[in-house]
């Protein structure tokens, strides 16, 4: 896009004051992007906007749309001015708002009054679209979703169609849900299934339970720091015998690990560590043969190295890692680790979930302050499954929570850059495509290829159950848990977070949860842990 200068800024502004309107008739007042009138809207000139109008050098779909064009890059929904105006004057003709992330994001409690404005002033919007987008965000009052119900003759086959998130679907008692009902939705309750604690453990007084996953249906990998030690440790837990087989004392708390091959690969940035199930047995070190890449990975410009937030196992070979940067907390990016017979190395892959229908789908708009987090991630049924959470700073600005959704890639491996027996060294090509951006964003789309899965995700925090099958809801605030499996969209059964239950002696506020599958699950704070499973 082509900017006008400042010079030509000052020039149309004095057009405006000395009304030159022969010399305003040159001007394209309409590109690019509305720039030139822009600067009568940032000024406040009302009267420069109407003087423009009256000579039809603009008209009103012109001034429609600038101020959507504000309202599609995130900004604040304070147009009174322009509304008035154009409500002092006849319409060319009405306007219909059809554009996705416009609608996306005037769909939202926060933006209910600015809509009923323009929809005075004679804007016509997409009200299906509008009632689908409603549910996209995370509200409690669902004003907007009212309004709509109220006003607007919305269709059956609408209401039956839209994928309702959870914290709506699954509350007979909300007045909005039995509105829905009696427009048509078709409820389903969901089945409450009760659940039990198997066994019940505590730590000794100078140990602390960090962290706790499983391995398998019958051992789980506890990260235990010892407070008089002042160190961390791996310990790989049978549940059948109430022992522990294997144990790892480790200096890196940044380190991540997961089940892989017959045991656990804790992997840092020095390289892999093989924790074999069986009791007693010596780990195996397969150190990174390029370390010094990984501050590549990311183009920073203070080359520094990201961190990474979790690591999953896709076959024997390859581990799929979930990177963060220094400067982001939150995860962003996925990458490969293959492992060879001593060696492991780090590809050069940093693939952000940047797919341009994901960032529609979440309201984001790329010319707007914006974030996508990549929170979970897993591999089953031959593809990776990413929990997504995206959302523009405007929108955190007001309070209003992000949209999270569910999406999926196909993995295949660009056999030219990572097979052992290619004629160019491996790590030679690693180093080329370092300096080659266009072979790095090809290599990306080879290996990871988006498989269209949009699923919405809301009020709940989701996670992935160890097993990579089912996805796990704890809706915001209660005990509720909900599970569905990972390929569908509907809901298994809920199930209850309470002391007679499943808690015992473990405080609802600090409890953590850890699934295996959809049926066994651990519950645990920092000094006791109890293994429970749902009962058919």
């Amino acid at each position: 896009m082509t900017k006008i200068s400042n010079e030509d800024k000052k020039i149309f502004l004095k057009m405006i004051k000395v009304k030159d309107l022969e010399e305003l008739k040159k001007l394209n007042l309409t590109e690019p992007y509305y720039q030139y009138i822009t600067i009568l809207w940032e000024k406040d000139d009302i009267e420069g906007l109407e003087y423009l109008r009256n000579n039809q050098l603009i008209n009103d779909n012109d001034i429609f749309l600038l101020t959507f064009m504000k309202v599609k890059d995130g900004r604040n929904y304070d147009f009174t001015s322009l509304l008035k105006m154009i409500k002092k004057y006849l319409q060319d003709a009405p306007l219909v708002i059809e554009d996705e992330i416009i609608l996306k994001n005037l769909s939202r409690d926060s933006a209910l009054e600015y809509v009923k404005d323009w929809i005075s002033a004679g804007a016509v919007f997409d009200y299906e679209k509008l009632f689908d987008y409603s549910f996209l965000g995370s509200t409690t009052s669902h004003e907007f979703t009212n309004y709509l119900l109220d006003n607007f003759e919305l269709s059956t086959e609408l209401i039956k169609s839209v994928e309702y998130p959870a914290k709506v679907k699954y509350n007979k008692k909300d007045p909005l849900i039995q509105k829905l009902i009696k427009k048509g939705m078709a409820y389903e309750e969901p089945t409450l299934k009760k659940t039990k604690i198997i066994k019940e453990f505590e730590l000794t007084k100078e140990e602390s339970l960090d962290n706790i996953s499983f391995i398998n249906k019958t051992k789980v990998v506890l990260k235990i720091y010892n407070k008089e030690k002042k160190e961390s440790r791996l310990d790989i837990f049978c549940l059948d015998t109430n022992n522990t087989i294997n144990s790892l004392t480790i200096k890196d708390n940044s380190l991540v690990y997961c089940a892989w091959r017959e045991g656990i690969a804790v992997l840092t940035l020095q390289g892999v560590t093989f924790m074999p199930l069986y009791e007693n047995s010596n780990p195996i070190y397969y150190e990174m043969s390029n370390p010094d890449d990984l501050k590549h990975l990311t183009k920073d410009e203070f080359l520094r190295i990201p961190d990474y937030s979790n690591v999953i196992a896709i076959n024997d070979d390859t581990l799929l890692v979930h990177l963060y940067t220094p400067a982001k907390k939150e995860g962003r990016a996925l990458s490969i680790l293959k492992i060879k017979k001593s060696t492991c190395q780090m590809l050069n892959i940093y693939k952000e979930i940047n797919e341009p229908e994901i960032i529609d789908m979440l309201g984001i708009n790329e010319r707007s302050p914006s974030y996508i987090y990549l929170h979970e991630c897993t591999y089953s049924h031959d593809k990776i499954w990413c929990i997504v959470e995206g959302s523009s700073i405007n929108r955190q600005l007001r309070g209003e929570h992000p949209y999270t959704l569910l999406t999926s890639y196909h993995y295949s491996e660009n056999m030219d850059l990572v097979s052992p027996s290619s004629k160019t060294n491996i790590f030679k090509k690693l180093l080329n495509s370092f300096s080659n951006s266009d072979e790095k964003e090809e290599n990306q789309n080879n290996i990871f290829k988006w498989e269209k899965t949009k699923i919405k995700l809301e009020g709940a925090k989701s996670f992935f159950s160890d097993d990579g099958l089912y996805i796990w809801s704890l809706m915001k605030g209660k005990n509720k848990m909900f599970c569905q499996k990972i390929t569908d969209t509907k809901f298994l059964y809920e199930i209850r977070i309470t002391a007679s239950q499943n808690l015992k002696e473990i405080p609802l506020n600090k409890v953590s949860v850890c699934m295996y599958d959809k049926q066994h699950f651990i519950l645990y704070d920092f000094s006791r842990w109890n293994l429970c499973e749902v009962i058919n």
